[in-house]
């Protein structure tokens, strides 16, 4: 009988380290993914910080483009009235 007790408490004990075993397993795989999830939105973060400039950049370079063309168009209208001029002369 002594043998029996002495057999389920060597049980137990082995199945209580399986089961810590598997729970410190179970509990670096969790860190590691928390770990990795937060160098993904460090990383992500820094890609909108790049987004935001380069859209910026977009918007300097569009309005200087837009002020560009409005002087083609308006150095295109002086010219077609001095054409206008030179032709009704």
């Amino acid at each position: 009988m002594t043998e029996r007790i002495d057999l389920a408490i060597v049980a137990l004990i082995l199945i209580g380290i399986i089961v810590s075993s598997g729970t410190m397993v179970y509990t670096a795989t969790v860190l590691s993914n928390v770990s990795t999830v937060s160098g993904d939105v460090s990383t992500l973060t820094d890609s909108v910080g790049n987004l935001t400039s380069s859209i910026s950049d977009l918007a300097t370079i569009t309005g200087s483009l837009a002020e560009s063309v409005n002087a083609s168009i308006a150095e295109i209208a002086d010219l077609k009235a001095r054409l206008a001029a030179i032709e009704a002369s």
